[in-house]
């Protein structure tokens, strides 16, 4: 029984954020709704995860990523106005997203929800039956998310870029249960970038 449960518990982490954004990123409005739910099934499922998004500092690790990740904004800011299908105020708006609540959700994203979104993936790739599978599955529920701002190529690219990600992040860990906290840092530095280069592009 106890197998079994913990079968379910890692199968619908899994699926958390694949349902949240079917949910109420393609469906339901507004599409911000979709990033609070998948926060509320990780408080449901991973809440024991986030005392390990505190601990466990690897400056070394941080320094080896730092770039990479810092550099998620940037790229986003100077890339989407060339191959996105619309401009991101309209893409936004498509799915409910105003530019006040943007402006909300900018801390929120960038600075809440990668300890929420560590605490939620941290088990599951440092578990050898579920690594590869972690990996993909982390970096393939964005494609649901950007499938309507961007070509498939594009959005596939961006897949392989969260796979690389993600690894990036399993590397930074070195011993089961060890603290989350560089990646956690290090995806605060993609998101904040992220988010602002959103806020800027939606001024446009």
């Amino acid at each position: 029984m106890a197998t079994a449960a913990h079968r379910s518990i890692t199968t619908w982490r899994l699926l958390a954020p694949y349902l949240a954004a079917m949910i109420f990123w393609c469906g339901v409005r507004p599409g911000w709704v979709a990033l609070l739910a998948y926060h509320v099934q990780i408080l449901l499922v991973s809440k024991s995860g986030l005392k390990r998004t505190v601990q466990g500092w690897d400056a070394r690790a941080f320094r080896k990523w730092a770039i990479f990740y810092g550099l998620a904004g940037p790229a986003a800011y100077f890339l989407l106005p060339r191959i996105a299908r619309l401009p991101m105020r309209l893409w936004l708006l498509k799915h409910g997203i105003s530019q006040r609540s943007l402006w909300m959700l900018m801390p929120y994203f960038g600075l809440v929800h990668p300890f929420l979104e560590q605490a939620h993936w941290g088990n599951a790739r440092e578990d050898p039956r579920l690594e590869p599978w972690a990996h993909l599955l982390y970096a393939g529920y964005h494609a649901i998310v950007l499938h309507s701002l961007l070509s498939p190529a594009w959005t596939f690219a961006c897949v392989l870029l969260l796979f690389t990600a993600s690894r990036g992040w399993r590397s930074m860990v070195q011993r089961p249960n060890e603290g989350l906290l560089t990646p956690t840092l290090t995806q605060i530095l993609a998101d904040t970038g992220l988010a602002v280069a959103a806020v800027l592009l939606s001024c446009q």
